[in-house]
């Protein structure tokens, strides 16, 4: 899933869900009544529920971001290959995702994705690769690797760790 999205044909948001199933579909064929059925869960499951008829060039930035993983969850890859799915959206749109794309991890898929937020990181990932400007890297489980030090120099900002209910949270000094 790249970080944005063009629209090369106008579509509806049902048929650019449906886009994720050309791969399985024979030769020339249509989608089949089981396609159609997997693309409009998936827009439930994407929040996106109701505006199947509406026209991709009509949505927000956050609306057309769920629109793209509710295409590529309709694909049904294995691995999952995802560029800052969580920019364009709200919080609330961020876990929503965030939490769709970890049910697929628990079915047996598997995700890589680049995030620029070290809290979604540190709640939804289980190894992390952080790139620093020298070139250096520093990679390894969350636990291990995500620390206000690390983050600090990664962003080249000051950064502290602090604990909460939900677990170790980071933010900016």
């Amino acid at each position: 899933m790249p970080q944005d999205t063009v629209d090369a044909f106008p579509l509806t948001v049902l048929e650019a869900a449906l886009a994720g199933r050309y791969p399985h579909t024979p030769g020339w064929g249509w989608e089949s009544a089981a396609d159609l059925r997997l693309a409009r869960q998936v827009l439930r499951r994407a929040d996106l529920d109701g505006i199947e008829e509406r026209d991709c060039a009509t949505l927000s930035g956050g609306e057309r971001r769920r629109l793209a993983l509710a295409a590529l969850l309709t694909q049904q890859p294995e691995l999952y290959l995802l560029d800052e799915p969580t920019h364009h959206l709200d919080p609330h749109h961020q876990i929503t995702l965030l939490d769709l794309l970890a049910a697929e991890c628990r079915d047996g898929k598997a995700a890589i994705m680049t995030l620029h937020d070290p809290n979604l990181a540190a709640r939804y990932c289980s190894h992390v690769l952080l790139l620093f400007g020298d070139g250096t890297t520093a990679s390894g489980p969350c636990a291990g690797v995500l620390s206000a030090e690390a983050l600090t120099r990664l962003y080249r900002h000051p950064m502290h760790g602090i604990e909460s209910a939900a677990g170790r949270c980071f933010l900016p000094g």
